[in-house]
């Protein structure tokens, strides 16, 4: 069913005139991809960062998330998805050529881990912001648990072409600043994508199962959850990404937190809040003990990073600066989706063609009318996640848009055939892509089996192996398929010196740190 919508419809007429047909063929695109390193039974690391890929500091390329085993892999911005794809592989191949005896874990959800206590924090060197990256995962841990940490997934960033803007803003007849018009749109999209990114989490969901292990001694009832076999292994029969529900990369603890998307203003405000506002849970933790740092304060959030969001709205930040103050200062820039889970059927994560999807998709939310945020709209956006993670692929499972209840099956269908428009938009503008990645996830919705997490299923069953099993199998197959591929010496060169310069870079960041530590954390938060 492709229901009108005027809004939409008027912007795509502005976009199909001869005019503005290529405004869509150079849009900016970037992907972080998190994965761990482990031995080659499935173990995980616990060896320091390898020295010959750079400064997690400081690498604009590789870097740590919450552990020293916790990469992260990040693309400079690309406006081509074939260039993205082969940079992301480079990184991947120089990075197997550093390791020693270690290999990447290709899902999102963690391999067996031992101890939650056994879990190595990631360190950024003597510098006061080096400092307070490790104390901020620190805080996590004490907060959360270093076992939550360790799931991984990909960061899709976006934004339209620069060119893009101008013609919008004449076409909206905005009288506001070019700053304060981006960041309305960008809001607009935003609470877009928290409406309909369900269709995410179906499409792109990769991890239905999981190590019993990560849940320890938990109860299993009411999230419709069984064993899969003997040897350990979890499964929703029917799910999608387990970590993107309650098991996963959530904050029970912010349940109660309120961050509005109406506009920037009010999200600043509420960021704001949250960081300033001490909580009950981590009061009792301390900020201190015996003189020691465990937490960088007891606040609701230590920093706006840890608000837990399926997409962030996002502004490049200056040395020492917080994202509330540079999105304040210059608005929003892009906008960071989290909500993908990592392809285990791809060598680096994620394929062209769900780059195609996400292209599409986000331009559909960037062009489409939003509708008001409420507490009504959470609930129910709440709601049809929970759903969508333990029973999406059964297409009974009921959502709701609105006030209307509609099907899995059936609502996937009408979105998508509402954003074929915008798909023909992007196909006159680039390669003829972006309709036929809209045709392939229709198929999806007509057999649920062919999802990510279908595939997932499949293969494990058809197999015979579990969570474990699968992820060495892919592990290795990956191994070698780096090994085996060739890169230029160019290239090796550049990721080289790269790295070789992230250590001289850090040592001159620690040099120049003329505050003690103490004043340094006073500093960032005024």
């Amino acid at each position: 069913m492709i229901i009108v919508d005027k809004f939409l419809n008027t912007s795509i007429d502005l976009l199909k005139m001869p005019c503005n047909r290529q405004l869509f063929n150079s849009i900016n695109r970037g992907v972080e991809r998190e994965c761990l390193r482990i031995s080659s039974d499935g173990k995980l690391s616990l060896a320091t960062h390898p020295k010959g890929l750079g400064s997690s500091l400081t690498n604009p390329y590789i870097t740590t998330d919450f552990s020293e085993a916790l990469l992260e892999f990040i693309t400079p911005v690309e406006k081509s998805p074939i260039v993205l794809l082969e940079t992301l592989e480079d990184i991947h191949q120089f990075t197997y050529a550093e390791m020693s005896n270690e290999i990447l874990w290709p899902l999102s959800m963690p391999c067996n881990v031992k101890s939650d206590m056994t879990i190595p924090i990631a360190q950024y060197g003597n510098s006061n912001i080096g400092k307070m990256k490790t104390l901020y995962r620190t805080g996590l841990h004490h907060r959360y648990g270093s076992l939550m940490q360790l799931i991984s997934g990909i960061h899709y960033n976006y934004s339209p072409p620069e060119e893009f803007w101008s013609v919008y803003h004449d076409h909206k007849k905005s009288t506001k600043s070019m700053m304060d018009f981006k960041s309305e749109i960008y809001f607009s999209m935003l609470r877009n994508i928290h409406r309909y990114g369900w269709i995410i989490l179906y499409l792109f969901g990769a991890s239905p199962s999981l190590a019993k292990g990560f849940i320890g001694s938990g109860k299993i009832t009411g999230r419709d959850m069984v064993e899969f076999d003997k040897k350990g292994t979890l499964i929703a029969p029917y799910g999608t990404t387990l970590r993107m529900s309650d098991l996963g990369y959530q904050n029970s603890s912010q349940s109660g937190m309120a961050i509005c998307y109406r506009n920037i203003e009010n999200y600043i405000e509420d960021m704001e809040r949250a960081i300033r506002t001490p909580d009950p849970e981590w009061q009792k933790i301390g900020v201190r003990e015996n003189g020691e740092y465990k937490q960088l304060n007891d606040s609701i959030l230590q920093i706006e990073n840890e608000f837990y969001s399926q997409v962030r709205p996002k502004r490049r930040i200056r040395t020492g600066e917080r994202p509330s103050t540079a999105l304040k200062k210059r608005g929003v820039e892009y906008i960071e989706l989290r909500s993908v889970d990592i392809n285990p059927f791809s060598p680096v994560g994620i394929t062209h063609d769900t780059i195609n999807f996400l292209d599409v998709f986000l331009t559909w939310c960037l062009l489409k009318e939003s509708h008001k945020c409420s507490h009504e709209s959470e609930i129910h956006q709440q709601h049809n996640q929970e759903q969508i993670v333990y029973n999406g692929r059964n297409h009974k499972t009921v959502l709701i848009d609105g006030e209307i209840k509609k099907t899995v099956g059936y609502w996937g269908k009408e979105l998508l055939d509402n954003m074929i428009d915008v798909a023909a938009l992007l196909d006159k503008a680039n390669q003829n892509v972006h309709v036929e990645s809209v045709k392939n996830q229709k198929e999806c919705f007509k057999n649920p089996e062919l999802t990510l997490s279908g595939q997932v299923v499949s293969e494990m069953k058809k197999n015979k192996i579990g969570f474990h099993e699968f992820g060495i199998e892919r592990a290795l197959q990956y191994e070698n398929y780096f090994k085996k591929r060739r890169m230029s010496e160019e290239k090796l060169n550049h990721f080289k010196d790269v790295a070789l310069l992230s250590h001289q870079k850090q040592m001159d960041i620690e040099n120049s740190d003329k505050l003690c530590f103490e004043e340094f954390v006073k500093e960032y938060y005024r």
